[in-house]
């Protein structure tokens, strides 16, 4: 298996070099046989003679770049697949972009910026809460990925109501921090540790995850004090996909320490204004890998395991 990956890995290299110097070659061999022009004439066809070459050339050069795209593919595959890869790993874990993007979707053949990555629906267990937290974008620098996002529920904590029930804005803070960190919300993941076997039907992984949330006031309307929150966390998943690839079980976890400003420890009702544990574990089935229904429970903080409900949550992921 190692041996088919150095091989088509080394393939697609070989290919990408050759048409660059074949693009190169061919380039400047039709410049230099090309008469200098004397006239307009002259001028105007070798302008159009140099475009179609330029244009030729170009072709190759995009076309190499894809077969480079896949040598970095396979080479991944090479140093990763059935094997325990960690962050301290002398030979490189994750060295790239498109590293990036395998350990995190397992697919790189989209290099542009993702825009609506996925969409993530929350419930609480009295179906009284309900929130949609969507992926706007998504980029990778190196071996880092950024994203950033915004959540919407079925309550505001600036309606009037829900400032002077201290349950219901509770229940609303609670419902805005696991269903994404707030209406505004932006995370960094690095890769850490990661085990994937041979058929890729069993993966593991571990990244550090630190993201930032930040109820922004509705349009029309201001404060002074927007509700903010800031979560140094790891996280990380383990899934079991069948032979067909058609269902996947899976579990998501992640260990984090949370705080934030006034307003987030008042929306809370914790009234010491502390930041604490908050761990997650997540257990659930996806079809597909398209849509993911899971179940949600939170520990940590005595906070946190007095007043965190379990949550049920659907999340899609255009294909």
């Amino acid at each position: 298996m190692y041996k088919i990956y150095k091989d088509t890995r080394d393939s697609f290299s070989n290919r990408a070099v050759q048409l660059e110097i074949s693009a190169r070659t061919i380039f400047n061999n039709s410049v230099a046989a090309q008469p200098i022009p004397t006239s307009a004439d002259g001028i105007t066809a070798y302008d159009a003679q140099f475009g179609t070459t330029r244009s030729a050339q170009e072709i190759q050069i995009t076309q190499a770049g894809k077969y480079r795209l896949e040598a970095k593919k396979f080479d991944y595959l090479f140093r990763t697949q059935g094997k325990l890869n960690h962050i301290f790993q002398k030979s490189g874990f994750i060295k790239n972009s498109v590293d990036a993007q395998l350990f995190y979707e397992n697919d790189a053949s989209n290099t542009s910026a993702k825009f609506l990555n996925n969409t993530l629906l929350s419930f609480g267990t009295d179906a009284s809460t309900i929130s949609i937290y969507n992926e706007l974008f998504a980029d990778y620098f190196g071996p880092i990925r950024l994203g950033v996002g915004v959540l919407l529920n079925n309550q505001s904590l600036s309606d009037q109501s829900v400032k002077q029930d201290t349950a219901k804005m509770q229940q609303n803070a609670i419902q805005t921090l696991i269903g994404g960190g707030g209406n505004g919300t932006v995370n960094i993941s690095l890769p850490l540790f990661s085990y994937v076997t041979n058929d890729n039907k069993f993966y593991v992984k571990m990244l550090f995850n630190p993201q930032t949330g930040v109820n922004v006031p509705k349009i029309g309307t201001s404060t002074s004090s927007p509700a903010y929150n800031w979560d140094i966390g790891i996280g990380g998943s383990v899934y079991y996909t069948g032979s067909n690839g058609a269902i996947t079980f899976f579990s998501n976890y992640r260990f984090s320490y949370l705080g934030g400003s006034p307003e987030f420890y008042q929306g809370l009702n914790k009234p010491d204004n502390k930041a604490f544990f908050f761990n997650q574990i997540s257990i659930g089935m996806a079809i597909t890998s398209s849509v993911r229904f899971s179940w949600n429970t939170y520990y940590g903080d005595p906070f946190v395991n007095k007043t965190f409900p379990h949550s049920f949550s659907v999340s899609i992921i255009p294909n």
